[in-house]
C-alpha cells in the first residue's frame, strides 16, 4: 500500500513538473493529483490499522469486544488526526494554501467521525464532556491562530511598496 501511495505521488510530480509553471492546467489537475494521493494515503492507513487490529484484538482483548472496537477506533481517529496536524504544518511552513485547507478538512472531518460515530457507543456523560472539550480546542486554536496569524503566514503590510514608473521619469 505504501509502494501505491509513493508510486502515485512521484507520478503527480512527474505530471506537475511538465507542464508550464504558469499553466491554469497544472494548478486544477495537479491540485486534484495531490488531494488523491492523501485521500490514498488515508486509505493506505485506514486498512492497515484494520488489518493490525484483526489480528491483534483477540489476543489483546479477549472476551472484551467492545474494548477492541474503542482500540480500533481510537487509532484510526488519532493517525487521521496526526496526518492533518503534519499537513497543516508543512502546508504553513510550505507556505501551500492547498495543503492547509486539505488538512483542515481531513481534521474537520476527523473530528466528525469522532463524534457522531466513535462516542456513539458512549455514555451520555462522556459524550457531554468531549463536546465541551472539543469547544475548549477550538476556542484556543482560533485564538492561537488569530494571534499569531502574522507569524504563520507573513503581514502584507510589512511588504514594501512596489515602486511604479511614472511618466515624467521617461
Amino acid at each position: 500500500m505504501l509502494l501505491l501511495a509513493a508510486s502515485l505521488g512521484i507520478g503527480v510530480l512527474a505530471y506537475g513538473r511538465r507542464l508550464p509553471k504558469e499553466s491554469r492546467e497544472r494548478l486544477v489537475v495537479g491540485s486534484l493529483l495531490a488531494v488523491l494521493v492523501h485521500l490514498v494515503v488515508l486509505g493506505c492507513f485506514t486498512l492497515e490499522a484494520q488489518d493490525f487490529w484483526e489480528v491483534r484484538a483477540v489476543r489483546w482483548f479477549p472476551g472484551a469486544e467492545m474494548d477492541a472496537w474503542y482500540a480500533r477506533q481510537a487509532t484510526l481517529s488519532v493517525g487521521y488526526a496526526l496526518y492533518a496536524l503534519a499537513l497543516l504544518a508543512v502546508g504553513i511552513v510550505r507556505r501551500r494554501a492547498l495543503l492547509r485547507w486539505l488538512a483542515l478538512g481531513i481534521l474537520v472531518g476527523t473530528i466528525a467521525k469522532v463524534f457522531v460515530y466513535d462516542l456513539s457507543k458512549v455514555e451520555a456523560i462522556w459524550r457531554i464532556l468531549s463536546f465541551l472539550g472539543l469547544g475548549l480546542l477550538l476556542l484556543a486554536g482560533s485564538l492561537l491562530y488569530h494571534k499569531y496569524r502574522r507569524v504563520l503566514f507573513g503581514n502584507p503590510a510589512d511588504e514594501p511598496p512596489k515602486k511604479e514608473a511614472s511618466d515624467d521619469q521617461a
